[in-house]
């Protein structure tokens, strides 16, 4: 039974082949082949952007300009959170007297 049913959708599958025909460039496609065969070298730009464009050109430009940004996100946080950094912040605050005195503070008390 089951050889029966696929032997049958074998059969109406290549009966819808029947009626395909060649398939056909549409009417002016030979004019425009022509017109770009013809056509003088285009310029370096046009080959560039061309160039650029494709996908796979796009998606790893892509991922290096976000490499490249997480990279400088990472380094801008490890040098904002090491000593030095905070050394160097501290001397401008000592430099311009830009401490706040709060309660906490002993070293000012009486």
């Amino acid at each position: 039974m089951k050889k029966e049913h696929h032997q049958e959708e074998t059969d109406a599958t290549l009966r819808s082949l029947d009626g395909a025909g060649r398939a056909g460039a549409g009417e002016f496609f030979f004019t425009r082949l022509q017109a770009r065969l013809q056509q003088k070298g285009s310029s370096a730009w046009e080959r560039a952007t061309g160039w650029i464009a494709r996908p796979s050109i796009a998606i790893i430009g892509l991922c290096i300009i976000l490499l490249l940004n997480s990279i400088i996100v990472i380094r801008q946080f490890e040098r904002s959170v090491s000593g030095t950094d905070q050394a160097t912040l501290q001397a401008f605050a000592d430099e311009y007297r830009l401490q706040v005195p709060t309660v906490y503070d002993d070293d000012k008390a009486e």
